[in-house]
Protein backbone atom coordinates (compact mmCIF):
# COMPACT_ATOMS: atom_id res chain seq x y z
CA UNK A 1 0.00 0.00 0.00
CA UNK A 2 1.37 3.43 -0.96
CA UNK A 3 1.34 5.54 2.19
CA UNK A 4 -0.26 8.87 1.27
CA UNK A 5 -1.13 9.75 4.87
CA UNK A 6 0.81 8.31 7.78
CA UNK A 7 0.18 8.57 11.53
CA UNK A 8 3.32 7.69 13.47
CA UNK A 9 3.57 6.82 17.19
CA UNK A 10 0.80 9.22 18.16
CA UNK A 11 0.16 9.71 21.90
CA UNK A 12 -2.38 12.32 23.02
CA UNK A 13 -4.22 13.27 26.21
CA UNK A 14 -6.55 16.10 27.14
CA UNK A 15 -4.60 17.38 30.14
CA UNK A 16 -0.82 17.67 30.24
CA UNK A 17 -0.65 16.54 33.86
CA UNK A 18 -3.11 13.65 33.34
CA UNK A 19 -1.90 10.05 33.49
CA UNK A 20 -4.70 8.89 31.17
CA UNK A 21 -3.81 8.95 27.48
CA UNK A 22 -6.75 9.02 25.11
CA UNK A 23 -4.51 7.84 22.26
CA UNK A 24 -1.31 5.87 22.84
CA UNK A 25 1.33 4.95 20.26
CA UNK A 26 -1.11 4.91 17.36
CA UNK A 27 0.31 3.95 13.96
CA UNK A 28 -1.89 4.00 10.85
CA UNK A 29 -1.48 4.60 7.13
CA UNK A 30 -3.98 5.61 4.44
CA UNK A 31 -3.74 5.28 0.66
CA UNK A 32 -4.62 8.10 -1.73
CA UNK A 33 -8.11 7.94 -3.23
CA UNK A 34 -9.20 5.07 -0.98
CA UNK A 35 -11.99 4.79 1.61
CA UNK A 36 -11.03 3.53 5.05
CA UNK A 37 -13.71 2.87 7.68
CA UNK A 38 -12.61 3.07 11.31
CA UNK A 39 -14.65 0.88 13.66
CA UNK A 40 -14.38 0.52 17.42
CA UNK A 41 -16.26 0.76 20.70
CA UNK A 42 -17.56 4.12 21.89
CA UNK A 43 -14.88 6.06 23.74
CA UNK A 44 -11.89 4.24 22.21
CA UNK A 45 -10.54 7.48 20.74
CA UNK A 46 -11.86 7.51 17.16
CA UNK A 47 -13.19 11.08 17.22
CA UNK A 48 -10.11 12.30 19.08
CA UNK A 49 -7.89 10.72 16.43
CA UNK A 50 -9.89 12.52 13.74
CA UNK A 51 -9.48 15.86 15.53
CA UNK A 52 -5.71 15.37 15.83
CA UNK A 53 -5.47 14.33 12.19
CA UNK A 54 -7.26 17.51 11.10
CA UNK A 55 -5.21 19.78 13.36
CA UNK A 56 -8.02 20.74 15.75
CA UNK A 57 -6.01 19.10 18.55
CA UNK A 58 -3.67 20.04 20.11
CA UNK A 59 -4.17 23.48 18.49
CA UNK A 60 -7.38 24.05 20.46
CA UNK A 61 -7.27 21.45 23.23
CA UNK A 62 -5.17 18.69 24.71
CA UNK A 63 -1.51 17.78 24.79
CA UNK A 64 0.38 15.85 22.11
CA UNK A 65 3.09 13.93 23.93
CA UNK A 66 4.61 12.29 20.87
CA UNK A 67 4.11 11.36 17.25
CA UNK A 68 3.53 13.10 13.94
CA UNK A 69 1.24 13.10 10.91
CA UNK A 70 2.65 13.19 7.39
CA UNK A 71 0.45 13.78 4.32
CA UNK A 72 1.91 13.54 0.81
CA UNK A 73 5.37 13.89 2.31
CA UNK A 74 4.49 17.05 4.29
CA UNK A 75 4.77 17.13 8.09
CA UNK A 76 1.48 18.68 9.26
CA UNK A 77 3.11 20.23 12.31
CA UNK A 78 5.01 22.62 10.04
CA UNK A 79 1.86 24.02 8.42
CA UNK A 80 -0.40 26.83 9.59
CA UNK A 81 -3.99 26.01 10.38
CA UNK A 82 -5.11 27.68 7.11
CA UNK A 83 -2.63 25.56 5.13
CA UNK A 84 -3.83 22.38 6.83
CA UNK A 85 -7.36 22.97 5.53
CA UNK A 86 -6.03 22.32 2.02
CA UNK A 87 -5.00 18.85 3.13
CA UNK A 88 -7.60 17.59 5.57
CA UNK A 89 -11.04 18.60 6.89
CA UNK A 90 -13.46 16.93 9.28
CA UNK A 91 -17.22 16.58 9.53
CA UNK A 92 -18.14 16.37 13.20
CA UNK A 93 -20.39 13.74 14.70
CA UNK A 94 -22.55 16.57 16.05
CA UNK A 95 -23.38 18.82 13.08
CA UNK A 96 -24.41 21.66 15.42
CA UNK A 97 -20.70 22.18 16.12
CA UNK A 98 -19.91 22.57 12.42
CA UNK A 99 -21.43 25.92 11.54
CA UNK A 100 -20.47 29.54 12.19
CA UNK A 101 -23.19 31.31 10.19
CA UNK A 102 -26.99 31.24 10.15
CA UNK A 103 -27.65 29.28 6.95
CA UNK A 104 -25.87 27.24 4.28
CA UNK A 105 -25.45 30.10 1.81
CA UNK A 106 -23.65 32.26 4.35
CA UNK A 107 -21.66 29.26 5.59
CA UNK A 108 -20.42 28.61 2.05
CA UNK A 109 -19.40 32.28 1.77
CA UNK A 110 -17.54 31.93 5.07
CA UNK A 111 -15.71 28.83 3.80
CA UNK A 112 -14.73 30.64 0.61
CA UNK A 113 -13.42 33.63 2.58
CA UNK A 114 -11.15 31.24 4.47
CA UNK A 115 -9.63 29.94 1.23
CA UNK A 116 -9.54 33.44 -0.33
CA UNK A 117 -12.03 33.01 -3.16
CA UNK A 118 -12.62 36.39 -4.87
CA UNK A 119 -15.85 37.96 -3.60
CA UNK A 120 -17.30 38.41 -7.08
CA UNK A 121 -17.16 34.63 -7.61
CA UNK A 122 -18.81 33.61 -4.35
CA UNK A 123 -22.50 33.80 -5.24
CA UNK A 124 -22.20 31.69 -8.38
CA UNK A 125 -19.89 29.19 -6.69
CA UNK A 126 -22.22 28.77 -3.69
CA UNK A 127 -25.16 28.10 -6.02
CA UNK A 128 -23.26 25.67 -8.25
CA UNK A 129 -21.74 23.76 -5.31
CA UNK A 130 -25.09 23.32 -3.57
CA UNK A 131 -26.70 22.23 -6.84
CA UNK A 132 -23.90 19.83 -7.68
CA UNK A 133 -24.11 18.06 -4.32
CA UNK A 134 -27.91 18.01 -3.98
CA UNK A 135 -28.38 20.66 -1.32
CA UNK A 136 -29.87 23.59 -3.25
CA UNK A 137 -33.07 23.23 -1.21
CA UNK A 138 -31.12 24.00 1.98
CA UNK A 139 -29.31 27.16 0.87
CA UNK A 140 -31.51 29.72 2.60
CA UNK A 141 -33.06 27.68 5.40
CA UNK A 142 -31.76 28.67 8.86
CA UNK A 143 -29.69 25.92 10.45
CA UNK A 144 -31.89 26.29 13.53
CA UNK A 145 -34.87 24.76 11.70
CA UNK A 146 -33.02 21.96 9.90
CA UNK A 147 -33.22 18.36 11.04
CA UNK A 148 -30.07 16.52 12.08
CA UNK A 149 -29.93 14.78 8.70
CA UNK A 150 -30.30 18.05 6.78
CA UNK A 151 -27.48 19.56 8.84
CA UNK A 152 -25.24 16.63 7.94
CA UNK A 153 -25.99 17.18 4.26
CA UNK A 154 -25.16 20.88 4.60
CA UNK A 155 -21.92 20.14 6.45
CA UNK A 156 -20.77 17.78 3.70
CA UNK A 157 -21.37 20.42 1.01
CA UNK A 158 -19.23 22.93 2.93
CA UNK A 159 -16.38 20.46 3.27
CA UNK A 160 -16.49 19.45 -0.40
CA UNK A 161 -16.33 23.11 -1.39
CA UNK A 162 -12.93 23.30 0.33
CA UNK A 163 -11.71 20.49 -1.97
CA UNK A 164 -9.46 18.80 0.62
CA UNK A 165 -7.04 16.00 -0.12
CA UNK A 166 -8.39 14.01 2.86
CA UNK A 167 -12.00 14.05 4.02
CA UNK A 168 -12.69 12.79 7.55
CA UNK A 169 -16.33 11.89 8.32
CA UNK A 170 -17.45 11.17 11.89
CA UNK A 171 -20.70 9.14 11.94
CA UNK A 172 -21.97 10.78 8.72
CA UNK A 173 -25.13 8.63 8.46
CA UNK A 174 -26.26 9.03 12.06
CA UNK A 175 -29.31 11.17 11.21
CA UNK A 176 -29.90 10.14 7.61
CA UNK A 177 -32.68 8.00 6.17
CA UNK A 178 -31.97 5.36 3.52
CA UNK A 179 -32.63 7.62 0.51
CA UNK A 180 -30.43 10.42 1.89
CA UNK A 181 -27.72 7.88 2.73
CA UNK A 182 -27.68 6.64 -0.87
CA UNK A 183 -27.41 10.21 -2.18
CA UNK A 184 -24.61 10.87 0.28
CA UNK A 185 -22.69 7.84 -0.95
CA UNK A 186 -23.23 8.86 -4.56
CA UNK A 187 -21.75 12.30 -3.82
CA UNK A 188 -18.70 10.71 -2.20
CA UNK A 189 -18.20 8.33 -5.13
CA UNK A 190 -18.29 11.28 -7.50
CA UNK A 191 -15.81 13.27 -5.43
CA UNK A 192 -13.38 10.35 -5.11
CA UNK A 193 -13.49 9.71 -8.85
CA UNK A 194 -12.96 13.37 -9.75
CA UNK A 195 -10.21 14.28 -7.28
CA UNK A 196 -8.80 11.02 -5.88
CA UNK A 197 -9.96 12.26 -2.48
CA UNK A 198 -8.91 10.08 0.43
CA UNK A 199 -11.86 9.38 2.73
CA UNK A 200 -11.53 8.31 6.37
CA UNK A 201 -14.84 7.36 7.96
CA UNK A 202 -15.75 6.75 11.60
CA UNK A 203 -18.82 4.55 11.86
CA UNK A 204 -20.31 1.82 14.04
CA UNK A 205 -22.14 0.11 11.18
CA UNK A 206 -19.77 -1.60 8.78
CA UNK A 207 -22.75 -2.49 6.57
CA UNK A 208 -23.21 1.20 5.63
CA UNK A 209 -20.02 1.05 3.57
CA UNK A 210 -20.08 -2.34 1.86
CA UNK A 211 -20.35 -0.75 -1.60
CA UNK A 212 -17.72 1.96 -1.10
CA UNK A 213 -15.12 0.93 1.51
CA UNK A 214 -11.73 -0.30 0.39
CA UNK A 215 -10.88 -1.58 3.87
CA UNK A 216 -12.00 -1.61 7.50
CA UNK A 217 -9.78 -0.90 10.50
CA UNK A 218 -10.89 -1.89 14.01
CA UNK A 219 -9.54 0.21 16.89
CA UNK A 220 -9.35 -0.82 20.53
CA UNK A 221 -8.66 1.05 23.75
CA UNK A 222 -6.58 4.23 23.34
CA UNK A 223 -6.70 3.89 19.58
CA UNK A 224 -4.78 0.62 19.44
CA UNK A 225 -5.16 -1.18 16.11
CA UNK A 226 -6.91 -4.55 16.58
CA UNK A 227 -7.52 -5.33 12.89
CA UNK A 228 -6.01 -3.21 10.13
CA UNK A 229 -6.88 -4.50 6.67
CA UNK A 230 -10.31 -6.12 6.52
CA UNK A 231 -11.68 -5.93 2.99
CA UNK A 232 -15.46 -5.81 2.37
CA UNK A 233 -15.34 -9.30 0.81
CA UNK A 234 -13.68 -10.69 3.95
CA UNK A 235 -16.05 -8.95 6.37
CA UNK A 236 -18.29 -12.00 6.85
CA UNK A 237 -15.37 -14.03 8.20
CA UNK A 238 -14.89 -11.43 10.98
CA UNK A 239 -18.42 -11.71 12.40
CA UNK A 240 -17.38 -13.65 15.48
CA UNK A 241 -14.60 -11.17 16.18
CA UNK A 242 -17.09 -8.29 15.84
CA UNK A 243 -19.49 -9.88 18.31
CA UNK A 244 -16.76 -10.69 20.85
CA UNK A 245 -15.43 -7.13 20.60
CA UNK A 246 -18.89 -5.64 21.26
CA UNK A 247 -19.27 -4.29 17.71
CA UNK A 248 -22.37 -4.43 15.56
CA UNK A 249 -22.57 -7.57 13.44
CA UNK A 250 -22.82 -6.26 9.86
CA UNK A 251 -24.82 -9.30 8.71
CA UNK A 252 -27.06 -9.89 11.73
CA UNK A 253 -30.72 -10.67 11.03
CA UNK A 254 -32.97 -8.86 13.52
CA UNK A 255 -34.98 -11.09 15.83
CA UNK A 256 -38.06 -9.72 17.53
CA UNK A 257 -37.35 -9.34 21.24
CA UNK A 258 -40.20 -7.33 22.70
CA UNK A 259 -43.97 -7.33 22.81
CA UNK A 260 -45.65 -4.90 25.18
CA UNK A 261 -47.46 -6.48 28.14
CA UNK A 262 -50.63 -4.67 27.06
CA UNK A 263 -50.02 -4.67 23.31
CA UNK A 264 -52.65 -7.22 22.44
CA UNK A 265 -52.60 -9.89 19.77
CA UNK A 266 -52.94 -7.37 16.93
CA UNK A 267 -49.69 -5.65 17.94
CA UNK A 268 -47.97 -9.00 18.46
CA UNK A 269 -48.97 -10.37 15.05
CA UNK A 270 -48.17 -7.11 13.24
CA UNK A 271 -44.76 -6.87 14.86
CA UNK A 272 -43.90 -10.46 14.01
CA UNK A 273 -44.95 -9.89 10.40
CA UNK A 274 -42.79 -6.79 10.19
CA UNK A 275 -39.78 -8.62 11.60
CA UNK A 276 -40.31 -11.54 9.25
CA UNK A 277 -40.94 -9.59 6.07
CA UNK A 278 -38.77 -6.54 6.64
CA UNK A 279 -41.49 -4.44 5.03
CA UNK A 280 -44.43 -2.38 6.21
CA UNK A 281 -47.81 -4.06 5.84
CA UNK A 282 -51.10 -2.24 5.85
CA UNK A 283 -52.78 -2.02 9.22
CA UNK A 284 -55.88 -4.18 9.26
CA UNK A 285 -57.02 -3.95 12.86
CA UNK A 286 -57.89 -0.26 13.08
CA UNK A 287 -61.39 0.57 14.21
CA UNK A 288 -60.57 4.00 15.67
CA UNK A 289 -58.37 6.67 14.03
CA UNK A 290 -54.73 5.70 14.59
CA UNK A 291 -55.74 2.69 16.62
CA UNK A 292 -55.53 -1.07 16.45
CA UNK A 293 -59.07 -1.50 17.58
CA UNK A 294 -58.27 0.12 20.97
CA UNK A 295 -60.47 2.57 22.86
CA UNK A 296 -58.81 5.97 23.44
CA UNK A 297 -59.61 5.60 27.16
CA UNK A 298 -56.94 2.87 27.28
CA UNK A 299 -54.31 5.05 25.61
CA UNK A 300 -51.36 6.66 27.38
CA UNK A 301 -50.98 9.01 24.39
CA UNK A 302 -53.82 9.75 21.99
CA UNK A 303 -53.73 12.17 19.03
CA UNK A 304 -56.99 12.82 17.21
CA UNK A 305 -57.09 15.10 14.14
CA UNK A 306 -53.95 16.85 15.36
CA UNK A 307 -52.11 19.49 13.33
CA UNK A 308 -48.69 20.57 14.61
CA UNK A 309 -47.34 24.02 13.78
CA UNK A 310 -43.81 25.30 13.28
CA UNK A 311 -45.21 28.81 13.71
CA UNK A 312 -48.63 30.43 13.50
CA UNK A 313 -48.84 30.06 9.72
CA UNK A 314 -46.73 27.01 8.88
CA UNK A 315 -47.78 23.49 9.80
CA UNK A 316 -45.32 20.64 10.21
CA UNK A 317 -47.77 17.72 10.43
CA UNK A 318 -51.50 17.68 9.68
CA UNK A 319 -54.43 15.41 10.53
CA UNK A 320 -52.48 13.06 12.78
CA UNK A 321 -54.42 10.21 14.38
CA UNK A 322 -52.28 7.95 16.56
CA UNK A 323 -52.30 6.28 19.94
CA UNK A 324 -50.08 4.19 22.16
CA UNK A 325 -50.80 2.22 25.31
CA UNK A 326 -49.03 1.58 28.56
CA UNK A 327 -45.86 -0.49 28.23
CA UNK A 328 -45.60 -0.29 24.44
CA UNK A 329 -42.39 0.46 22.57
CA UNK A 330 -43.18 2.51 19.46
CA UNK A 331 -40.59 3.10 16.71
CA UNK A 332 -41.01 6.48 15.00
CA UNK A 333 -39.68 6.14 11.45
CA UNK A 334 -39.48 8.37 8.41
CA UNK A 335 -37.16 10.44 6.19
CA UNK A 336 -34.94 13.18 7.60
CA UNK A 337 -36.61 16.53 8.14
CA UNK A 338 -40.20 15.23 8.07
CA UNK A 339 -41.16 16.15 11.65
CA UNK A 340 -40.22 13.31 14.02
CA UNK A 341 -38.53 15.66 16.47
CA UNK A 342 -41.41 18.14 16.12
CA UNK A 343 -43.82 15.37 17.10
CA UNK A 344 -41.78 14.65 20.23
CA UNK A 345 -41.58 18.34 21.16
CA UNK A 346 -45.35 18.63 20.77
CA UNK A 347 -45.81 15.79 23.27
CA UNK A 348 -43.83 17.96 25.69
CA UNK A 349 -46.07 20.96 24.93
CA UNK A 350 -43.19 22.76 23.23
CA UNK A 351 -45.03 23.27 19.93
CA UNK A 352 -48.52 24.54 19.19
CA UNK A 353 -51.18 22.16 17.92
CA UNK A 354 -54.86 21.97 17.10
CA UNK A 355 -57.10 18.95 17.54
CA UNK A 356 -57.04 16.68 20.57
CA UNK A 357 -53.80 15.44 22.16
CA UNK A 358 -54.33 13.53 25.39
CA UNK A 359 -51.77 12.18 27.84
CA UNK A 360 -53.21 9.65 30.28
CA UNK A 361 -56.65 10.90 29.30
CA UNK A 362 -55.93 14.59 29.96
CA UNK A 363 -55.77 17.22 27.22
CA UNK A 364 -52.15 18.31 26.96
CA UNK A 365 -52.78 22.04 26.57
CA UNK A 366 -54.70 22.06 29.84
CA UNK A 367 -51.89 20.46 31.84
CA UNK A 368 -49.30 22.44 33.80
CA UNK A 369 -45.71 22.31 32.53
CA UNK A 370 -44.44 20.66 35.71
CA UNK A 371 -47.08 17.94 35.46
CA UNK A 372 -46.11 17.22 31.84
CA UNK A 373 -42.41 16.93 32.67
CA UNK A 374 -43.20 14.63 35.58
CA UNK A 375 -44.95 12.27 33.19
CA UNK A 376 -42.89 12.66 30.00
CA UNK A 377 -39.09 12.58 29.64
CA UNK A 378 -37.08 13.24 26.48
CA UNK A 379 -33.57 12.61 25.22
CA UNK A 380 -32.69 15.13 22.51
CA UNK A 381 -30.69 14.41 19.36
CA UNK A 382 -27.98 16.53 20.97
CA UNK A 383 -27.95 15.33 24.61
CA UNK A 384 -25.52 18.07 25.68
CA UNK A 385 -28.52 20.42 25.63
CA UNK A 386 -30.00 18.68 28.66
CA UNK A 387 -27.02 18.36 31.05
CA UNK A 388 -27.26 20.57 34.13
CA UNK A 389 -24.41 19.39 36.38
CA UNK A 390 -20.63 19.25 35.96
CA UNK A 391 -20.24 15.62 37.00
CA UNK A 392 -21.41 12.41 35.28
CA UNK A 393 -22.36 10.61 38.49
CA UNK A 394 -24.18 13.66 39.84
CA UNK A 395 -26.11 13.99 36.56
CA UNK A 396 -27.68 10.55 37.03
CA UNK A 397 -28.04 11.04 40.78
CA UNK A 398 -29.94 14.28 40.23
CA UNK A 399 -32.59 12.42 38.22
CA UNK A 400 -32.92 9.88 41.03
CA UNK A 401 -33.23 12.63 43.62
CA UNK A 402 -35.82 14.66 41.69
CA UNK A 403 -37.96 11.80 40.44
CA UNK A 404 -37.62 9.25 43.22
CA UNK A 405 -37.06 11.48 46.23
CA UNK A 406 -33.75 9.93 47.26
CA UNK A 407 -31.25 11.64 49.54
CA UNK A 408 -28.10 12.88 47.80
CA UNK A 409 -25.78 10.19 49.19
CA UNK A 410 -28.18 7.34 48.39
CA UNK A 411 -28.84 8.71 44.90
CA UNK A 412 -25.13 8.87 44.09
CA UNK A 413 -24.64 5.31 45.35
CA UNK A 414 -27.55 4.00 43.27
CA UNK A 415 -26.20 5.82 40.21
CA UNK A 416 -23.03 3.69 40.16
CA UNK A 417 -24.50 0.35 38.92
CA UNK A 418 -26.47 2.25 36.28
CA UNK A 419 -23.26 3.89 35.05
CA UNK A 420 -21.61 0.47 35.05
CA UNK A 421 -24.39 -0.94 32.86
CA UNK A 422 -23.81 1.80 30.28
CA UNK A 423 -19.97 1.59 30.42
CA UNK A 424 -19.76 5.05 32.00
CA UNK A 425 -18.52 4.25 35.50
CA UNK A 426 -14.83 4.99 34.69
CA UNK A 427 -15.95 8.53 33.74
CA UNK A 428 -18.12 9.18 36.78
CA UNK A 429 -16.04 12.16 37.93
CA UNK A 430 -15.80 13.70 34.44
CA UNK A 431 -17.84 16.66 33.29
CA UNK A 432 -20.58 15.46 30.89
CA UNK A 433 -19.15 17.88 28.35
CA UNK A 434 -15.80 16.03 28.35
CA UNK A 435 -17.37 12.78 27.14
CA UNK A 436 -17.36 11.61 23.56
CA UNK A 437 -20.55 12.15 21.54
CA UNK A 438 -21.50 8.48 21.96
CA UNK A 439 -20.87 8.63 25.71
CA UNK A 440 -22.90 11.82 26.01
CA UNK A 441 -25.83 10.13 24.31
CA UNK A 442 -25.65 7.17 26.70
CA UNK A 443 -25.59 9.54 29.66
CA UNK A 444 -28.56 11.47 28.29
CA UNK A 445 -30.56 8.25 27.88
CA UNK A 446 -29.53 7.05 31.33
CA UNK A 447 -30.63 10.24 33.08
CA UNK A 448 -34.07 9.87 31.54
CA UNK A 449 -34.33 6.14 32.25
CA UNK A 450 -33.47 6.83 35.89
CA UNK A 451 -36.04 9.60 36.13
CA UNK A 452 -39.13 7.45 36.58
CA UNK A 453 -41.44 9.17 34.08
CA UNK A 454 -44.30 7.13 32.64
CA UNK A 455 -43.46 8.07 29.04
CA UNK A 456 -40.00 8.29 27.48
CA UNK A 457 -39.27 10.00 24.16
CA UNK A 458 -35.89 9.00 22.76
CA UNK A 459 -34.70 10.92 19.68
CA UNK A 460 -32.18 8.68 17.87
CA UNK A 461 -31.07 7.02 21.16
CA UNK A 462 -28.50 4.64 19.67
CA UNK A 463 -26.69 6.75 17.10
CA UNK A 464 -22.94 6.75 17.70
CA UNK A 465 -23.15 3.55 19.76
CA UNK A 466 -21.31 0.27 19.36
CA UNK A 467 -23.11 -3.08 19.49
CA UNK A 468 -22.66 -3.55 23.24
CA UNK A 469 -23.99 -0.15 24.27
CA UNK A 470 -26.82 -0.25 21.72
CA UNK A 471 -28.00 -3.45 23.41
CA UNK A 472 -27.59 -1.92 26.87
CA UNK A 473 -29.74 1.09 25.97
CA UNK A 474 -32.51 -0.82 24.23
CA UNK A 475 -32.55 -3.72 26.70
CA UNK A 476 -32.93 -1.25 29.58
CA UNK A 477 -35.88 0.35 27.76
CA UNK A 478 -37.39 -3.08 27.18
CA UNK A 479 -36.99 -3.98 30.85
CA UNK A 480 -38.71 -0.78 31.98
CA UNK A 481 -41.49 -1.40 29.48
CA UNK A 482 -42.11 -5.00 30.50
CA UNK A 483 -41.59 -4.71 34.27
CA UNK A 484 -42.80 -1.19 35.06
CA UNK A 485 -45.17 -0.46 32.17
CA UNK A 486 -43.14 2.50 30.92
CA UNK A 487 -44.18 3.61 27.43
CA UNK A 488 -41.23 4.24 25.10
CA UNK A 489 -41.29 6.13 21.81
CA UNK A 490 -37.97 6.10 19.96
CA UNK A 491 -37.17 7.70 16.63
CA UNK A 492 -34.62 5.93 14.48
CA UNK A 493 -33.39 5.42 10.93
CA UNK A 494 -32.23 1.94 11.91
CA UNK A 495 -34.98 -0.35 10.63
CA UNK A 496 -33.24 -3.42 12.04
CA UNK A 497 -33.41 -1.86 15.50
CA UNK A 498 -37.10 -1.07 15.00
CA UNK A 499 -37.88 -4.62 13.89
CA UNK A 500 -36.15 -6.02 16.93
CA UNK A 501 -37.61 -3.86 19.69
CA UNK A 502 -40.77 -2.08 18.58
CA UNK A 503 -44.33 -3.29 19.07
CA UNK A 504 -45.71 -0.92 16.47
CA UNK A 505 -44.44 1.69 14.02
CA UNK A 506 -45.37 5.32 13.47
CA UNK A 507 -44.33 6.64 10.05
CA UNK A 508 -43.73 10.40 9.74
CA UNK A 509 -43.59 11.55 6.13
CA UNK A 510 -45.31 13.75 3.60
CA UNK A 511 -46.57 16.27 6.16
CA UNK A 512 -48.44 13.76 8.30
CA UNK A 513 -47.95 10.72 10.52
CA UNK A 514 -49.68 7.38 10.46
CA UNK A 515 -49.30 3.87 11.76
CA UNK A 516 -47.96 0.98 9.70
CA UNK A 517 -47.19 -2.54 10.83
Amino acid sequence: MKEYCKIENLTFRYFEESKRNVLENVNLSFEEGKVTVLLGNSGCGKSTLAAVLCGLYPENAGYLESGRIVIDGVDMEKLSFRERCRYTVQMFQNPDLQFCMKDLREELYFCMENIRVPREEMAARAESTAEKYGAADLLDKPFAVLSGGEKQRAALVCLLLLDPKILVLDEPFANLDEISTKRYLDVLKKKIAENRTTVIVIDHKASNWLDLADRYVVLGEKGSVLRENISPVDLASEREFFRSAGLLDPFAVPQRKHVAPHGGEDAREAGEAFAANGEHAETTAQTEPGGCGHDDRESVISLTNVTIYHNKKVSVLTDVNLHCRKGEMIAVLGPSGMGKTSLFLTLLSQKKYTGSLRVNGEELNRMKKGEIFNRVGIVFQNPAHQFITTNVQKEVALSLRIRKGLAEEEAEERALPLLEEFDLRPFRQFSPFMLSQGQQRRLGVLTMLAGGQDILLLDEPTYGQDGRTTRAIMDRCQKLSEEEGITVLFSTHDKELAREYADRFWIVEGGSAHEEN
